[in-house]
């Protein structure tokens, strides 16, 4: 019950939080309004839209854009081929970041030889050993000791734990015994909203998500819908492009 005695429905947003304009980069948000004849409506909109950024982005009504999302999503993944690609093109991209960690391993091998060395100069000088040699030979060390431990932490920030073929389809499958919120929240990183054009990201289970640049596309389609035009005879047509990546 409201303030005035009325009861209340709560209108859950399925796509809050994971909504982006694709043509700013900002959050899309849930909003409401009533329409002339008193009907409530339910959409999303760019908050920068909203906030004067002079986005362009269209408002896209909450049902049409939650009901795209959810079917488009369950569609594919009851499709086997389409779970088979994703699940090769993450087993391919575990296969790169391996090679990472052998470059790693190279890495530690060439610091240990570098820290010995260090302190070989550091025992001789101790012991009254110095020279022109000496001193060029400690600084070109330290040097080398500072660019490897930079190296090490970058390859280290990319090291990933590599999962079976298995786990990987498993997470996929698991998704789809989900309830729609749980399965947006689980599945769904994020979702770019263009006027003729939607691109859903999913999550992965690999302990590294992939970047734009290791990212793939897996799935295509166009949608065409038709709809009504209040005090016109015809049927406003449109169409919308659909894309999912990992």
């Amino acid at each position: 019950m409201n303030k005035y005695g009325k009861t209340s429905v709560k209108i859950e947003y399925l796509l809050k939080g994971k909504l982006k304009c694709g043509y700013c980069g900002l959050s899309m948000n849930a909003e409401n309004g009533t329409a002339r004849n008193g009907e409530r409506k339910y959409y999303y909109k760019c908050w920068g839209r909203k906030h004067g950024t002079k986005c362009h982005k269209e408002a896209i009504q909450k049902d049409l854009l939650e009901r795209i999302v959810l079917d488009e999503i369950t569609n594919q993944l009851n499709d086997k081929n389409n779970v088979n690609v994703i699940v090769q093109g993450l087993m391919a991209l575990q296969m790169k970041l391996n090679k990472e960690n052998n470059a790693l391993n190279n890495l530690l091998q060439t610091k240990r030889q570098v820290d010995t060395a260090l302190q070989n100069i550091m025992n001789a000088i101790e012991n009254g050993i110095f020279s022109n040699t000496t001193n060029k030979r400690l600084h070109d060390l330290e040097e080398q000791q500072a660019n490897l431990e930079k190296e090490i932490l970058i390859k280290k920030s990319k090291t990933a734990v590599v999962l079976s073929e298995k786990e990987i389809r498993e997470f996929y499958e698991q998704a789809l015994r989900l309830e729609p919120q749980m399965l947006i929240n689980y599945l769904v990183k994020e979702i770019l909203v263009y006027d003729d054009e939607i691109v859903i990201k999913y999550n992965t289970p690999t302990t590294i998500s992939p970047d734009e640049s290791q990212g793939f596309s897996f799935y295509h389609k166009t949608l065409k819908f038709a709809y009504k035009v209040r005090q016109r005879r015809d049927m406003k047509k449109f169409e919308i492009k659909i894309e999912i990546r990992v």
